[in-house]
């Protein structure tokens, strides 16, 4: 006679090693997979600067006139009052560039570094600016603007490149508006003095006004120069020393974790047919 086999089921301390070793392989793959994925793609180089409004030594000839602009308005409440009026004003325009899609688009298709990079890929300038347009973030709250590129000495040079833009840009807008208000008030101060025009009414009160001195004094004000910066920086762009993407501690995670997922799948699929055979 011979003798049957019987079929003798795994020890519980058998299924708990061979079932931990399944786990430990699988999270080790699929971090192996993860961190493969993130070595295959593009590094991303990002550059980030961080505003503040400008101080009055910021904003060169710009604050002497705007001061006195308002001073011979009646609008100033005293100096302090006078250089937040001023900051926020310059701050807020240069925001307002910051945010301009016209301006970006206008900048990318002027830029140096954007033509030679069209050449490089064989594009139009079109083209590529459309592909880095959407690489500018400005983050309003946190007034930090950044720029990401697959080269940080490029990132790091576009983004200087568009802050000194914008920078002309609202400088060019600033002073303009001054100059027109400026002209304005001009005419009325002297039409003014000519005429002896006197006291005149600011809001409940007549206030006697020295129109002859106010002439003076708009006459001897000096012409805008070309220093006015409407910010400053909190934080200013560095070139960066490590890419911010892809994260390869992420993507390994990830990684890692899915491979967990998987082998707990294949345990239970692997329970589920050896508890089948037992019965």
């Amino acid at each position: 006679m011979t003798e049957q086999a019987t079929y003798q089921p795994e020890s519980r301390v058998a299924i708990f090693f061979r079932s931990f070793f399944l786990l430990i392989l699988f999270v080790v793959i699929g971090g192996g997979i993860g961190w493969g994925i993130a070595t295959n793609q593009p590094p991303q180089w990002k550059v980030t600067a961080k505003f503040e409004p400008p101080k009055v030594v910021n904003l060169g000839n710009y604050y002497d006139l705007a001061s006195t602009y308002l001073l011979l308005q009646g609008g100033s409440t005293g100096l302090e009052s006078t250089d937040k009026v001023i900051e926020e004003q310059s701050y807020n325009e240069f925001k307002r560039s910051l945010n301009s899609p016209d301006i970006l688009q206008q900048f990318l298709l002027q830029n140096d570094q954007v033509n030679k990079l069209a050449k490089n890929y064989k594009v139009s300038i079109e083209t590529m600016s459309q592909q880095l347009f959407g690489q500018f973030q400005f983050k309003d709250k946190e007034n930090v603007l950044s720029f990401s590129f697959d080269n940080a000495e490029l990132s790091y040079q576009i983004l200087n490149d568009y802050i000194q833009f914008v920078t002309d840009q609202t400088r060019s807008i600033l002073n303009g508006e001054l100059v027109a208000k400026w002209r304005v008030l001009f005419q009325q101060v002297k039409l003014a003095a000519e005429t002896n025009l006197g006291a005149i009414q600011q809001g409940n009160q007549v206030v006697q006004q020295d129109w002859a001195g106010k002439l003076t004094l708009m006459r001897s004000a000096q012409p805008l120069d070309d220093k006015l910066v409407p910010y400053h920086f909190v934080q200013s762009p560095v070139m960066p020393l490590s890419p911010y993407s892809p994260d390869k501690l992420l993507w390994t995670m990830l990684g890692a974790l899915g491979g967990l997922l998987l082998g707990f799948f294949v345990i239970s699929i692997s329970s589920f047919f050896a508890n089948a055979n037992e019965s």
